[in-house]
């Protein structure tokens, strides 16, 4: 029984030391992070309208400790840290979006939406079942943002012929779908994660890279590429997710108003 006691004690500890921390402080902070530059329009909102609306439904209770700039890693680091617990969520591209929920690949098909209002559409109708898969993988969604459409941006070519297709390199960074895609199209291809497409640009390492205008200019990428096809190739999503575990431990009130934010 003695030994019984310390092993509890020993696991308990922790836990109670944790909370009491929690009651001194009177709030919770949850780990985010982001790619986001802190100063795009995104990241502003989400100071000047998502923080506000959150202090409001939780009384300042509950608040978002945001990591931005790709500070502590890119998408894929994201869901391996929240996986280990030293971040609570993150704000995703589509890379780590389909990490999160793999089903969701099924938007990034090639035209399949033409516009925002279709879209809406099925965020309406699927995003029950978006998150119902997502708690599978260990994910809460809070937040299904549209990114962009994706248009196609090359540093030598007019991307307006097949040859063009044939010459250019593309960077291959979007998920399976748009892996597939280029394999079906048999184009040449320079697998990437997002963080590492600024660099291999300048190095030359692709020519053409397919993605959202406002990822182009946040990144400062827009004087390097010469040429747009502005067509609106696929749809782009982005999203905010949290671990379920930390989810579950919220107070029911905390979840209705990350609901409602």
């Amino acid at each position: 029984k003695a030994m019984l006691l310390i092993i509890l004690t020993g696991f308990l500890s922790p836990v109670i030391i944790f909370q009491a921390a929690h009651a001194r402080m009177g709030k919770r902070y949850l780990r985010m992070a982001t790619l986001a530059p802190k100063n795009v329009g995104w990241a502003k909102n989400i100071r000047k309208i998502m923080h506000p609306a959150l202090d409001r439904v939780t009384d300042g209770e509950l608040k978002l400790k945001w990591y931005w700039n790709g500070i502590m890693g890119d998408d894929t680091d994201y869901i391996q840290k929240m996986k280990s617990g030293e971040l609570d969520g993150a704000a995703l591209t589509p890379t780590g979006l389909l990490m999160a929920c793999p089903d969701m690949a099924v938007l990034l098909s090639p035209f399949l939406f033409r516009n925002y209002d279709e879209v809406d559409y099925i965020r309406n109708q699927m995003w029950p079942t978006f998150d119902s898969i997502a708690q599978k993988h260990g994910f809460k969604i809070l937040i299904w943002a549209d990114q962009d459409f994706d248009q196609i941006y090359s540093v030598k070519y007019k991307m307006n012929t097949w040859s063009d297709f044939q010459k250019a390199r593309f960077a291959q960074w979007n998920g399976i779908v748009e892996e597939k895609t280029f394999a079906a199209l048999g184009v040449t291809t320079v697998p990437l994660s997002v963080s590492e497409i600024f660099s291999a640009l300048k190095q030359d390492m692709f020519d053409t890279y397919i993605g959202p205008a406002i990822w182009v200019v946040g990144s400062q990428l827009y004087p390097i590429f010469k040429y747009v096809n502005p067509i609106k190739i696929r749809y782009s999503p982005a999203g905010a997710v949290i671990t379920l575990n930390v989810w579950k431990s919220l107070p029911q009130s905390y979840r209705d108003g990350l609901v409602d934010v």
